[in-house]
């Protein structure tokens, strides 16, 4: 299927006059080329430009995951497959730098969920993955799942040095919060904690996270 690729860049301008505020919005539309897909994908799960003008772009297939790059006029530079599990999920994604941290989930056994974390640099074309967390849940309910209104929420810190996932499960009975943070460039986990959230409490609705600080020993 061919596609082309249409970018639109806002800019608000605002200002104050005779006690009223006006608000001018410019438009600037890059359209791109026609590009064919080389395998059957949905739709775009998320779009990243870097300082330098490269704009990334990432779908999901059945057995791949798509990732396109394009430059600053919207020609294609490169298409990189990323090989994925039959049944791993997009969750989320965090775009910061020159780096896309794309999160999925993965049933490997029936009452089993693994939380994995793809890092895709679009300036030298590598991408990583990692296994963030795996958690035992209960009644094979989705880690993440619309079901049971349970979710996750993902955030990187001021200092683009930590990035956060806090997430919601239930087993034998205890509904707990749990926070996760690991360390951007190596994704070694540095602090976890869990809140029980209590018998009543049971749906996780996604917040906004804000890591300001972040104070760290590593044991002597």
């Amino acid at each position: 299927m061919k596609k082309t690729v249409v970018l639109v860049l806002c800019c608000l301008l605002s200002f104050v006059l005779n006690s009223q505020e006006e608000v001018t919005t410019k438009l600037k539309i890059t359209k791109s080329t026609v590009f064919k897909d080389k395998i059957k994908v949905g739709g775009i799960k998320l779009i990243h430009t870097t300082s330098n003008g490269k704009t990334g772009i990432i779908r999901f297939g059945r057995k791949n995951i798509l990732l396109d790059v394009f430059n600053n006029d919207l020609d294609k530079e490169y298409t990189q497959l990323i090989e994925k599990e039959h049944r791993e999920r997009y969750k989320g994604h965090l775009n910061f730098g020159n780096k896309i941290y794309l999160f999925t989930t993965f049933s490997p056994e029936l009452r089993k969920r693994e939380l994995y974390c793809h890092v895709i640099n679009l300036e030298n074309k590598t991408n990583t993955k990692s296994t963030l967390f795996n958690i035992d849940i209960k009644n094979a309910a989705g880690i993440y799942s619309n079901k049971y209104k349970a979710a996750a929420s993902f955030a990187v810190s001021e200092n683009q040095k930590y990035i956060t996932v806090a997430d919601f499960y239930t087993q034998e009975g205890n509904n707990s919060y749990v926070v996760h943070v690991f360390e951007a460039e190596t994704l070694n986990l540095v602090y976890k904690t869990v809140y029980d959230a209590g018998d009543n409490n049971k749906h996780f609705f996604v917040n906004d996270i804000l890591v300001t600080c972040l104070l760290y020993t590593s044991p002597s």
